[in-house]
């Protein structure tokens, strides 16, 4: 289970033992996902528990200010998706980062390794032997940049 804080409020993300992700508020919204819950339970996407399978929250989320970020922040504390993962830091913005504090005296950084924004989650992919889905997930990408 993962928390989260914000100045938005607090919230919970939780994982099934059948691969389903659930996004829990408990005050506030920090990941502005209110009106894609109302959209998964209305197209019968979540389970009777509010789980949803991780295509759908991709689906639904890829455009977003946070895209697939219920996932993304499950997988990036309790996978091996990285080779050093962190404890308990997870940037939603711009402008926080943790390390040695003279560091930030010499550079300008705006996150430790990036944050939950579009701008930091979102890459290209392309090809000129093969046609591409308009979205792919990080952890989707492997197999389609090999040679055919």
């Amino acid at each position: 289970m993962a928390f989260l804080a914000s100045q938005r409020g607090k919230a919970r993300i939780e994982k099934s033992e059948n691969n389903g992700y659930r996004y829990l508020p408990l005050t506030g919204d920090p990941l502005e996902l209110q009106n894609d819950l109302k959209q998964l339970q209305s197209s019968g996407k979540q389970d009777a528990n509010g789980y949803t399978a991780s295509d759908d929250w991709f689906s639904q989320t890829n455009a977003n200010k946070y895209p697939n970020a219920v996932v993304n922040i499950h997988k990036s504390l309790f996978t091996a998706r990285v080779q050093h993962t962190a404890d308990i830091l997870i940037s939603l913005r711009d402008g926080y980062y943790y390390g040695w504090s003279p560091f930030g005296k010499i550079v300008r950084l705006a996150a430790t390794h990036g944050n939950a924004l579009a701008a930091s989650s979102n890459a290209f992919l392309m090809s000129t032997h093969r046609e591409l889905p308009e979205c792919v997930r990080a952890d989707d990408a492997r197999p389609l940049l090999k040679n055919d």
